[in-house]
């Protein structure tokens, strides 16, 4: 991610999860600029210096039924499938400042997206090439700093009939402060469906920041997702990020 004087901001993000049975990976561009780079505006209009707006272009791509524990021939042929599958998506989102350590964020998500997928086996029951599209989502968020913790909460909306709204909270607060300062960073947080309090899901983890260049920071984060409900598919998140 990058800053600019203007106020306005860039970034990149590649995700990358799954295995042989299917793998998925997201690539994003991300713009963003901040009200208060508009310095001439009406007194009416003065909150405006408060909002910042974004933008997510993402590319989504998949692969999947490639492992050979998971193939089946009988008579017939080949029984499992494979393929693979590629999209796109955008979301918008408005951050407002409420005080200078809290803020408040709403994103709807996938707001335009399309997947094309390409499927098929031996057998020929495969259904072939095919779109559709993912479920859209209008997520509400507040934060709020303090000298020793960041708290957070997310509030999911889903806008289909058939996905349950998803509540959000987490943690972050520094380890040995005193000595380390802001560069070692413990973290924890929970999730569940809102109305059914079904499909609980635990995490945990920490960061580090390091300083690079004048303003910059390289940071290194590790996490892990305890699932309630899917047994099994506990799971480990390593991610590395450099701002500049």
């Amino acid at each position: 991610s990058m800053s600019f004087t203007n106020g306005i901001s860039m970034g990149f993000l590649a995700v990358y999860s799954g295995d042989d049975a299917m793998s998925e990976t997201t690539v994003y561009y991300s713009n963003a600029i901040q009200g208060k780079s508009l310095k001439k505006l009406p007194k009416s209009l003065k909150f405006v210096q408060n909002l910042s707006l974004g933008i997510n272009l993402k590319y989504y791509s998949s692969s999947f039924g490639n492992n050979s524990d998971g193939s089946y021939i009988d008579k017939f042929g080949e029984h499992q499938v494979s393929g693979s599958a590629g999209g796109f998506g955008l979301d918008f989102g408005i951050n407002y400042n409420l005080s200078e350590n809290a803020r408040l964020g709403i994103m709807y998500r996938n707001t335009i997206n399309k997947i094309t997928w390409n499927s098929k086996n031996g057998v020929g029951t495969a259904k072939g090439n095919y779109v559709e599209n993912l479920p859209r989502e209008l997520i509400i968020g507040y934060c709020k700093s303090l000298d020793y913790l960041v708290f957070a909460m997310d509030y999911d909306k889903s806008l289909y009939s058939d996905v349950e709204d998803v509540i959000h909270t987490g943690i972050e607060l520094p380890f040995l402060k005193k000595m380390l300062g802001n560069h070692l960073l413990l973290r924890g947080g929970f999730s569940q469906e809102l109305f059914t309090s079904d499909n609980k899901i635990y995490s945990f983890g920490a960061g580090t920041n390091f300083k690079i260049f004048t303003n910059g920071l390289f940071s290194i984060d590790i996490g892990y997702q305890i699932q309630s409900i899917w047994k099994g598919y506990n799971n480990l998140r390593l991610s590395f990020d450099i701002a500049m």
